[in-house]
């Protein structure tokens, strides 16, 4: 079985199955102004930042098994 298959096994009889990435944004600001961004579209607030407490608790719930 790959490793897909042994996630959504263990997902669909209610075990834990970790992701395979984890993208985190610990801020919105960017003065780069890509014109393919979504940032573009005023959909974030760019004032926004993930506090640093925030930021390690979610990477440690990532990183637990």
């Amino acid at each position: 079985m790959d490793q897909i298959s042994e996630k959504l096994f263990k997902w669909f009889n209610g075990s834990k199955a970790p992701p395979d990435m984890v993208q985190i944004y610990p801020t919105n600001r960017c003065n780069l102004e890509c014109i393919f961004c979504t940032q573009r579209l005023n959909t974030y607030n760019l004032e926004e930042e993930v506090s640093n407490k925030k930021f390690l608790e979610d990477l440690k719930k990532v990183c637990e098994k």
